[in-house]
């Protein structure tokens, strides 16, 4: 799977195919379309963007010079036969190499996982649970914390 600098274009597929989870996780959160994509547009500015084929994106916001929110969206190809196992393959090696290639040592990953095999497949990203975060509860979740250290 080719994973290549993210563009508008991209943002727009991933905004109008997003997969169900996806849509539920940022309603969850309150985010409408119009914050998302402007989040992914200072992303993609800020050359902190990459498409991973046309099925997913994945970019990264900064807390410190070293520490970095990975955030990613998947569109609903992911769900296809097939699909799911090369974007995760191909997410597994793009976040060390965003990191690297940005100087951050640790990489931060949010999530409400609305899906409980959520967390299994950000064990399979290579990210660890922060079992001692103790996130913001919206709704039904509590928001969770994962790690990635180089």
């Amino acid at each position: 799977m080719i994973v290549r600098p993210a563009t508008l274009g991209d943002v727009s597929r991933i905004g109008e195919t997003m997969w169900a989870r996806g849509r539920k996780e940022l309603a969850a959160l309150g985010i409408g379309a119009g914050v998302w994509a402007a989040a992914w547009l200072s992303r993609i500015n800020r050359n902190d963007a990459v498409a991973i084929g046309e099925h997913a994106i994945l970019g990264c916001d900064w807390e410190s010079t070293d520490v970095c929110d990975t955030s990613f969206q998947a569109s609903a190809s992911f769900e296809q036969p097939g699909i799911g196992f090369l974007v995760t393959k191909a997410l597994r090696r793009a976040i060390p190499e965003l990191m690297r290639e940005r100087g951050a040592r640790v990489s931060l990953t949010y999530s409400l996982c609305i899906d409980p095999e959520a967390v299994k497949w950000f064990r399979l990203l290579g990210l660890d649970e922060d079992l001692n975060f103790r996130g913001e509860r919206h709704g039904d979740y509590t928001m969770r914390r994962f790690v990635r250290r180089l």
